[in-house]
């Protein structure tokens, strides 16, 4: 009937359009990737993270739960926000092909992981830290203001 084929139809699209991101890492290799599978396709991109081997649970996507792996765990899940994110910005302007996602992977890999673009935020963080104590100093008790120089002097270090 009519219904059965538009439910089909709506069913097919649906499916055509889900996106399925897993993180995974290779057999006998300490890095992680992206599995990407939407619209028909499939890419798998480095995310530059390493992981000790046996210590990656591919059923929840996590490192073991250490008090050093919740940083990566949060790294983890960064990039799957991101990813999925950018995927979709590249779906609702009508520009997904694997090219794409993969320069978008890379441009978020390079926001996420890489030490230049890291220290840029880091010194962005400083300058406004001096900023604020330099808005605060005229309403904030001159103890406030000495512990906020040595949390920047800490930062700095």
């Amino acid at each position: 009937t009519f219904l059965d084929t538009l439910s089909k139809h709506i069913n097919n699209y649906i499916n055509e359009n889900q996106m399925k991101l897993k993180i995974r890492q290779k057999a006998q290799k300490n890095y992680l990737y992206a599995d990407l599978n939407i619209s028909g396709l499939r890419v798998k991109s480095t995310l530059g993270i390493s992981v000790g081997a046996g210590k990656f649970n591919p059923k929840t996507e996590q490192v073991t739960d250490t008090a050093d792996d919740i940083e990566v765990n949060q790294l983890i899940n960064a990039f799957k926000i991101e990813i999925q994110r950018a995927v979709r910005t590249l779906q609702s302007n009508q520009n997904l092909s694997t090219q794409t996602v993969k320069q978008e992977i890379e441009r978020i890999k390079s926001e996420l992981t890489d030490p230049e673009h890291i220290i840029e935020e880091e010194i962005y963080l400083i300058q406004y830290g001096k900023k604020h104590i330099a808005r605060s100093s005229a309403t904030k008790k001159r103890s406030t203001i000495i512990q906020y120089q040595n949390c920047l002097n800490h930062l700095t270090e």
